[in-house]
């Protein structure tokens, strides 16, 4: 017979499955959905590489400017209300990009999709501290995160399908529009016939702290200081790298059926790191060591590619493996800092905020740096270097979070 505690944790897992997964799904497809057709929209608007760059990076641009706003409401005004919300704005925002005419209607569209993204994106780490014990965390955030995966893995492997039926690229926009609307839908009412509505209801209010007095806290715990440094150049790694994939893979000549089947697998092994290593990371006493590892060998792995970027089966060998790594390096990022009781108790979204907005802001820097650096010398291997060096220093600078300090008149567990 189930016990109480076995009740408890089915009832989690089922809230997870039927209405965060489905949301991470149509996540994903509105972030991928720009990524897999900027080539094709480049040429019908006429658009640089350098704008494009701009244009891709209005994920991590949105998460910069909001990360730590919409981290602190996920605190104050429950994690449930405020998903169901960032999925509307960017389930609507991303249907409109069909009717766009120019670089600046694009560029503002893409911001407001992305801005519903950074709205979600907190409400995660608050609904896993809410649901789930540290020991289940991992395998949580990594279910989560295949989702977001899978969606995004759809889009690249659908779209050279869907260029070839449809007469042009803004009804692909039209078509997981619509498909978003009805997992938000879904969503709202898994939200409101659950115990999940009564949980969003007891949440808001638990945390009076006003924004600042948040974010002023968590960025005096030391470990959410090095993972947010870390964090920065992990963004610009992965942010730049999944937005600009495709773009490069045509830049350099590759057959659009080929730059799916690359991009779509990149993808796929995001999905496999985002389960496999979280899941690790809850057996190992410091996470901050995978980071470490794990950015040593993406670094020599890039510098790998820059001499091996035209053969085909190094790429299908390189690409798939940064995925997985730096997809499961990203969620495990996220709970570095839930090793200071007080940051996961009380400010675990104001902690993923300040974490997405210094990673984010990671992220736009590099994506600008990439369509200069394409712009300037038409080459591949240049990118790809400052891809390299990235890594690297995602990997120095997550070093000390392997260390145990005392802060304050709490003393961090291991990471």
């Amino acid at each position: 017979m189930a016990t109480d505690a076995e009740d408890v944790r089915h009832k989690n897992w089922t809230i997870l499955a039927a209405s965060f997964f489905p949301g991470e799904l149509n996540i994903g497809f509105v972030t991928a959905s720009i990524s897999a057709l900027m080539y094709e929209m480049s040429r019908d608007l006429s658009l640089t590489a350098f704008q494009c760059g701009i244009v891709l990076s209005t994920m991590a641009i949105s998460m910069a400017l909001f990360g730590i706003i919409t981290g602190s409401l996920a605190d104050s005004f429950g994690f449930a209300r405020m998903f169901g919300l960032g999925m509307i704005v960017a389930t609507s925002s991303s249907m409109m990009r069909a009717f766009v005419s120019d670089f600046w209607l694009l560029f503002i569209l893409s911001l407001l999709t992305t801005t519903g993204v950074a709205i979600s994106v907190p409400c995660l780490t608050k609904m896993l501290t809410t649901l789930f014990k540290p020991e289940s965390q991992g395998l949580a955030i990594g279910v989560l995160a295949l989702g977001y995966r899978f969606g995004s893995a759809s889009v690249l492997f659908l779209v050279p399908f869907l260029m070839s039926l449809l007469p042009s690229w803004r009804y692909v926009f039209l078509l997981y529009g619509g498909f978003g609307i009805l997992v938000t839908c879904i969503f709202y009412y898994v939200a409101r016939t659950s115990s999940l509505s009564e949980m969003t209801r007891s949440d808001r209010g638990h945390n009076p702290t006003p924004l600042l007095g948040n974010v002023g806290h968590v960025l005096n715990v030391r470990v959410v200081r090095i993972a947010a440094v870390s964090k920065f150049f992990l963004s610009g790694f992965i942010l730049s790298l999944s937005a600009f994939l495709p773009f490069l893979l045509r830049f350099a000549g590759t057959p659009i059926l080929m730059t799916g089947v690359l991009s779509g697998v990149f993808w796929l092994s995001q999905g496999a790191g985002v389960i496999i290593l979280p899941k690790l990371s809850d057996r190992i006493r410091k996470r901050a060591y995978l980071v470490v590892y794990f950015g040593l060998l993406s670094s020599l792995l890039a510098l790998l590619l820059v001499f091996a970027w035209g053969s085909p089966i190094s790429q299908l060998i390189v690409i798939p493996v940064f995925g997985f790594i730096f997809a499961g390096l990203t969620e495990i990022m996220w709970l570095i800092p839930l090793s200071d009781p007080e940051v996961k108790s009380r400010y675990a979204g104001s902690s993923t905020g300040v974490l997405m907005s210094l990673g984010s802001t990671g992220g736009i820097v590099s994506s600008i740096v990439i369509g200069y650096l394409l712009d300037a010398t038409s080459e591949v291997w240049p990118p790809l270097i400052f891809l390299a060096v990235l890594s690297l220093l995602m990997a120095v600078t997550a070093f000390p979070a392997r260390e145990r300090k005392p802060i304050g008149e709490n003393r961090i567990r291991s990471v």
